[in-house]
């Protein structure tokens, strides 16, 4: 059996299992790819070029065995979240963490007849291709919620796969641009469903194990986890029964994290569930280095300052501004396959001493979705609601700052979500008992601290919720950037109009100019003078962001990258 000591080696005890120790001992993401079956031998240097973004990832070479060629990129980090491991005969390319269960009981899995129920038992955040080379089977499959992007395509008689969508549009034969794309991006600010940018070229979907059959060259999919729905009401004894093993699962993972690899650090916010993780990593007596970013005086600083005083850790504050917003975003937009809307990037001007105070993050993804109930509506289910915008949307921050640092999701823990599902929506509607939890569980970071957006308290009530909120945003203290006014502002402008400009601008040629025109006549009007509207702020962005993909895909991919039905 493997595992994962506290020093990031790899040690096994079975005889018919092994692990490719130069290729683990690299660790780190940002991921895996890989191809079967293509005819002409794919080298997929192109592949690997697009998945090393910074000189400090490590792109060690690929293994080969029969007709499957695949490797990994990797940070270099102290623990292997990107790895090739071979068991009894198999071989398998593994990103990702597991809690409680081994490569090597992954990789079986992925093989037995109980495939589905197996795979729906493993805790952790993974993406994993294997190869069976006596039955000619190639395998991929995603964690349960699908955490670990991983994207395919079919390739002649067979499929290629990578972590990234560029990445594994460079194994094709050739590439195309698909014309629904930057409509997607333009209405709701990320790609819908399954789509990429690329023809042909899909993300795999949540808790799904796709085969391919090298011998037929069919390819099927079986869906081996489904979301459990929240009950309308339970007994109050076992409402007792659930919140009080919530309560202990939280502080168990937290136990758990301190005993991995690795300096932990936590991109702190005036928010509820980072400091969620504060507090419960503290509790396990874990000292994560924290870190803030948001304009002077916002609330979001000013709350996580007032947060790390009460834990008695040290506090670093990345300012955000008119001057440095727009820094490193052209970069971010290749790196997350222009999928990501740039407005939102805000993380990426505190990635680099993210990376200086720790190598792991700890991060609240889906925490206020889950047991907060944001996702609650009665329009969609609560996973219709994270398959479009939990993970087509707001993963996008995590999926850029995997590029500098290993992230874990305690909120995205198998039993934490089970859990907080059970729970009856009276329940999690309003964040009614994670309020209740937290304040009880960690009176000294939430009894007498506020939180966003408001700033106010957890015990405050609607009017002085409303009341603090009007006094932070008359003093221009509300929010943590200020784009509407940022995007006007000459230095900002003169940077932004070679992708506005219709004369130069690519963009124009994907996106109606019904579309275009009006937001960037009025943008133009406003250089120098006034803030933008909130909406047009938001579609001027998208229209830059959508060139600067265009421009990198022209440079980077080249003549491979050819555009249909354009708008």
């Amino acid at each position: 059996m493997c595992r994962l000591t506290r020093m990031g080696t790899w040690r096994h005890s079975r005889g018919d299992c092994s692990v490719d120790t130069s290729l683990a001992s690299v660790g780190g993401v940002p991921g895996i790819y890989g191809s079967c079956g293509v005819s002409g031998g794919n080298p997929l240097e192109a592949t690997a070029q697009a998945l090393q973004h910074f000189a400090w990832h490590v792109r060690p070479p690929p293994t080969s065995m029969g007709p499957v060629r695949g490797g990994c990129v990797a940070l270099g980090a102290p623990f292997p979240t990107a790895r090739t491991v071979e068991v009894r005969g198999a071989i398998a390319w593994i990103h990702g963490e597991l809690y409680g269960t081994s490569d090597v009981e992954l990789v079986e899995a992925m093989f037995a007849r109980d495939a589905g129920p197996r795979l729906a038992r493993i805790n952790g955040n993974y993406a994993i291709a294997a190869w069976h080379p006596e039955r000619q089977l190639l395998r991929l499959a995603t964690d349960r919620l699908g955490l670990r992007h991983l994207y395919w395509a079919r390739s002649g008689r067979g499929v290629v796969w990578a972590s990234e969508a560029k990445a594994c549009a460079l194994a094709l034969p050739s590439v195309e641009l698909r014309s629904e794309a930057p409509r997607e991006l333009v209405e709701v600010g990320h790609l819908r469903g399954l789509g990429t940018w690329f023809v042909g070229v899909e993300l795999m979907p949540p808790a799904t194990l796709l085969e391919l059959e090298l011998s037929t060259e069919r390819v099927s999919s079986e869906r081996y986890w489904a979301w459990p729905a929240s009950p309308p009401s339970l007994p109050d004894a076992e409402v007792s029964r659930i919140t009080r093993r919530l309560a202990e699962r939280w502080q168990e993972i937290h136990e758990m994290y301190t005993q991995l690899p690795g300096r932990s650090m936590l991109t702190l916010s005036g928010g509820l569930d980072s400091r969620a993780i504060l507090a419960a990593f503290r509790a396990a007596r874990g000292e994560p280095g924290l870190v803030t970013f948001g304009r002077p005086a916002c609330l979001d600083v000013t709350i996580a300052r007032e947060t790390a005083a009460a834990a008695g850790l040290p506090h670093v504050w990345c300012e955000l501004s008119g001057e440095n917003w727009l820094d490193d975003r052209e970069e971010a937009t290749w790196i997350t396959d222009g999928e990501f809307d740039l407005r939102h990037m805000h993380v990426v001007r505190c990635l680099p001493r993210c990376r200086e105070v720790g190598d792991v993050a700890l991060n609240g993804f889906l925490g206020d979705a889950l047991i907060g109930g944001g996702y609650l509506s009665p329009r969609w289910t609560t996973e219709e609601r994270y398959r479009e915008r939990g993970r087509r949307f707001i993963s996008g921050g995590t999926r850029l700052g995997e590029s500098y640092l290993l992230h874990r999701l305690p909120f995205c823990d198998n039993e934490m979500v089970e859990l907080s599902l059970a729970l009856p929506e009276q329940l999690r509607r309003g964040a009614a008992y994670y309020r209740r939890f937290l304040v009880t569980q960690y009176p000294g970071l939430f009894a007498r601290i506020g939180h966003t957006p408001h700033g106010a308290r957890l015990s405050a009530n609607v009017v002085t919720r409303t009341v603090s909120a009007a006094s932070h945003w008359l003093r221009d203290r509300y929010d943590y950037h200020a784009y509407a006014r940022w995007v006007t502002e000459p230095s900002v402008a003169a940077r932004l109009e070679p992708h506005l400009d219709p004369s130069r601008a690519r963009f124009v040629d994907v996106v109606d100019e019904q579309v275009w025109a009006g937001p960037v006549r009025r943008w133009r009007a406003r250089r120098g003078r006034r803030s933008l509207g909130a909406r047009d702020c938001d579609l001027v962005l998208r229209f830059v962001g959508i060139d600067i993909w265009l421009q990198h895909v022209a440079r980077r991919m080249g003549a491979r990258a050819t555009q249909r039905d354009a708008a």
